[in-house]
């Protein structure tokens, strides 16, 4: 069962899902293998607003032929008029051999140095410099004999991470622009181990060895202001190395630069304000492979040091019993 993780910043971070599944062309009596794939809706994240997904990888076969695949891309494209999954070169299933595949697609590109763990069942993916812009899915099979296509279960081994900043009723009237929005240091490359999945998901320490301090800045395909008619603003998602992101770890900086009503007189506040910001810890202080963090705060007259007028109203319900009075003498005949 998939979790939801909340936390304050004000903090959240919500469980995204998406789907898409893609039929490949059916080979019949064939002993071709073809390949089929799913993007689960187990998956925490799904970039389904980008990049399409067209291609993915293939490592695999049997025992003294795990090089069978070896790094092949398979690609969903039109052949002889036909759309499907094909790669180049078939190869065919062997009578009375077990076969192991695994695949992975780094938005529709390869990684480098990839090899199989000891037991043959998984690929280790070490992933150097990420900066964010790249969703990285993987899946495996196991112990097929064939012949039938392999249907590989893609899961999202990156963690998602976005900000979502609202403005505050009181500052109707007034703009903000934020800029410069970046958590300062988080590790931009790591080692995936390659593990079975447990409850359908893949676990934090199927990742070792992060590293690096990398500046990861947050950005918005539109604007980056908040104004009476955006009130919210979310970031693009960062697709990142599943670390350690508890409150002593990591901090995030950004500008709040104000326009309009709180800039005149007699308020005056026309600079800038630098934030510096802990983020507060997830429940499990981590950030985990296909998991979207979605950070959140609400920005105030009290960024600006400005205390709003307010108004309360006290309904007093203790009304009299009603009051006959008889006008009937006082009508008058003009």
């Amino acid at each position: 069962m998939k979790k939801t993780i909340f936390t304050a910043f004000a903090l959240g971070a919500m469980v995204l899902a998406g789907c898409t599944k893609v039929e490949t062309v059916d080979v019949p009596e064939s002993r071709a293998i073809a390949f089929d794939n799913f993007v689960t809706n187990s998956v925490k994240s799904l970039n389904t607003e980008g990049t399409d997904f067209t291609s993915f990888f293939v490592y695999g076969g049997f025992e003294g032929e795990y090089k069978l695949f070896d790094n092949r891309e398979v690609k969903y494209e039109e052949v002889n008029g036909t759309p499907g999954w094909y790669y180049q070169d078939n190869e065919y299933w062997m009578d009375g051999q077990t076969y192991n595949f695994a695949a992975y697609s780094y938005e529709n590109g390869t990684i480098s140095n990839i090899s199989w763990n000891t037991a043959y069942t998984h690929l280790i993916i070490p992933v150097e410099n990420v900066d964010g812009t790249k969703d990285l899915i993987y899946a495996y099979e196991s112990n097929l004999e064939g012949p039938g296509t392999v249907t590989f279960d893609f899961h999202h081994i990156l963690s998602r991470v976005t900000f979502e900043f609202t403005k505050d009723a009181t500052l109707n009237g007034t703009d903000i622009l934020i800029s410069d929005l970046k958590i300062t240091s988080v590790n931009n490359s790591g080692k995936f181990e390659g593990e079975d999945l447990t409850d359908g998901q893949y676990l934090y320490d199927v990742w070792t060895g992060q590293t690096g301090t990398y500046s990861q800045s947050f950005e918005n395909s539109g604007s980056m202001s908040l104004t009476d008619d955006a009130l919210v603003l979310t970031t693009d998602y960062e697709y990142l190395i599943p670390q350690s992101a508890g409150a002593d770890v990591l901090e995030v900086t950004f500008t709040l630069t104000p326009s309009g009503k709180i800039t005149e007189a007699p308020y005056n506040k026309t600079e800038a304000i630098n934030c510096k910001v802990q983020l507060p810890a997830t429940t499990d202080n981590k950030w985990n492979p296909g998991y979207t963090y979605v950070y959140t705060a609400t920005i105030t007259p009290g960024n600006f040091d400005l205390k709003p007028i307010v108004f309360d109203v006290n309904v007093i319900n203790n009304w009299e019993d009603n009051i006959d009075v008889d006008f009937q003498d006082d009508i008058q005949v003009e």
